[in-house]
C-alpha cells in the first residue's frame, strides 16, 4: 500500500472474518489559504491514485495478528487520553485518536531508523521491496500489479520485472525444459536402429 492508503485506512475497511482489507481512500496533506492569505496545512481524504487503486487484498495470518495487537495498543491509548480522545475510526492515529499527518509519520520513521541504527530507505521503498519479493517468489505479474493498485500491468512490468534477475533465469530454464526431449524419447532413439539412407541424410544435414 502507498503511504496515503495506509494512513487513510479505517477499521471498517478490515474484515477479520473474511480475512480481507479493502483500500477505498487516501489521506494527504493539503495547503489552504484563508482570507488573509495565511496558509495552513490540513488533512484531506481522496480516492486512491487510480481506479485500480480501489482494491481488496487478502490478509495473511501474521497480518491479522498484527492488526489485533494494534487494536489492543489503540485501546490503551484511548484509555490514557480519556476525555481528550477523538474517535475517528482510523487504524493509525496520533495519541489522541486523530488521523496522522504524513509529514509527522515521516519524521517518526526517520527517528526510528536513526535510533535503531538501521539503513535508511524511503517508506515508499518498502512497497518496491514487497513487489520484488513477490516476483521472486513466483507470484504472477498480474497478481502483483493488482496488489499494488497499478492502472496497467505494463507499469508493473516496466518498473519491476526488468529488475528481477530470477525472471530471466526462469525464462531460460523454462524454455530449456520445454524443448528438451524426455528420457523416454532419448531411450527410444538409442534403441531404434537407423533406417537405410537415414545415416547418410544425417551426415548431409549436419
Amino acid at each position: 500500500m502507498r503511504r496515503g492508503e495506509i494512513l487513510g485506512l479505517q477499521w471498517q475497511d478490515i474484515n477479520f472474518e473474511a480475512g480481507t482489507i479493502t483500500i477505498v481512500r487516501t489521506l494527504k496533506e493539503q495547503r489552504h489559504l484563508n482570507g488573509q492569505g495565511i496558509g495552513t496545512i490540513q488533512l484531506t481524504t481522496n480516492d486512491p491514485k487510480t481506479l485500480s487503486g480501489f482494491r481488496t487484498l487478502t490478509l495473511s495470518s501474521p497480518l491479522v495478528a498484527a492488526f489485533l495487537r494494534h487494536q489492543e495498543h489503540q485501546q490503551k491509548l484511548r484509555e490514557t487520553a480519556g476525555a481528550n480522545w477523538v474517535e475517528t475510526e482510523y487504524v493509525l492515529t496520533a495519541n489522541n485518536g486523530k488521523a496522522m499527518y504524513p509529514s509527522n509519520v515521516r519524521n517518526r520513521y526517520l527517528k526510528f531508523v536513526k535510533t535503531n541504527n538501521l539503513r535508511f530507505i524511503r517508506l515508499h521503498d518498502m512497497r518496491h521491496t514487497a513487489a520484488h519479493l513477490s516476483l521472486e517468489s513466483n507470484v504472477r505479474l498480474e497478481a502483483v500489479s493488482q496488489g499494488l493498485g497499478h492502472s496497467r500491468i505494463e507499469i508493473t512490468k516496466n518498473i519491476y520485472a526488468r529488475q528481477v534477475p530470477k525472471l530471466a533465469l526462469e525464462f531460460s530454464e523454462g524454455l530449456a525444459e520445454a524443448i528438451s526431449p524426455t528420457d523416454e524419447a532419448i531411450n527410444q532413439l538409442l534403441q531404434t536402429p537407423p533406417q537405410p539412407g537415414q545415416e547418410n541424410h544425417a551426415k548431409t544435414t549436419r
